[in-house]
């Protein structure tokens, strides 16, 4: 049995966390990047076209999903690290 259990448990549950977070991070940096290129795009209206616009459209979207999924893994992560943190309490007693 590790000397330390509850460290072990806390190096464990901190690597998925920052997956997420950098995922997370990715995410913002995609949307604001977005959010710059539809206000290129706005700028140069005589470019602009349905099939540009449908495409912003499409990938807010997705970014939007990406973003609920990261918010989703990261409660299911977090519920996961509790209950073995909670399994390690009752069989330490």
């Amino acid at each position: 049995m590790p000397k330390n259990p509850g460290k072990r448990t806390e190096i464990m549950a901190s690597e998925p966390q920052s997956i997420v977070e950098g995922y997370k991070k990715q995410i913002k940096t995609l949307q604001q990047q977005l959010d710059e290129k539809d206000e290129l795009i706005f700028a140069y209206d005589a470019v602009r076209s349905p099939v540009i616009d449908d495409t912003i459209i499409r990938l807010r979207e997705a970014l939007g999903v990406i973003s609920a999924m990261c918010t989703c893994k990261t409660s299911d992560i977090e519920i996961r690290i509790k209950n073995i943190a909670q399994q390690a309490l009752v069989k330490g007693k």
